[in-house]
């Protein structure tokens, strides 16, 4: 793998491993491989392909630099106002959390409060129903004859 001098302004720009695969894309490919020879001396389509090549390369060069400057701003950024609304956040959820309990408890209440009071009065009914049954001789059972009192 040499190519002319002639190319030595355009291989500076690639790296080693774009020589390579530049070397070997245009001596192996499908339709019209060049020769060794054809590939080591002068030839328009060497020039032209690593031309193109080296336009890609310093493309992708940018992009990566400017990916990379907008990915640190951002991280910048996020850190920066990060902690200060983190505080806010939280300060935020805890009032809202706090007006939804006060919600749901208003909720539960107004739902659910008639039904509680009702069935208390029925349990309460039960119990004092229970209470008379024993404390009364009238509906207790003769625990010596095994007959109930009337």
């Amino acid at each position: 793998m040499s190519f002319n001098q002639a190319y030595s302004e355009l291989l500076a720009i690639l790296p080693a491993s774009l020589k390579r695969e530049a070397w070997v894309r245009l001596t192996t490919r499908k339709r019209k491989p060049l020769s060794i020879s054809e590939a080591s001396g002068i030839n328009p389509e060497v020039e032209s392909f690593l031309q193109h090549e080296a336009q890609r390369y310093q493309k992708n060069l940018l992009h990566h630099r400017r990916m990379r400057r907008i990915k640190d701003w951002f991280t910048l950024t996020v850190n920066q106002t990060h902690m200060a609304e983190s505080k806010e956040m939280q300060n935020a959820i805890d009032g809202e959390l706090a007006l939804l309990q006060k919600r749901l408890l208003e909720h539960n209440r107004v739902t659910f409060g008639q039904l509680m009071q009702n069935m208390t009065k029925t349990h309460e009914k039960q119990i004092e129903a229970n209470r008379e049954s024993r404390c009364n001789p009238r509906y207790r059972d003769d625990h010596v004859t095994g007959r109930i009192i009337s």
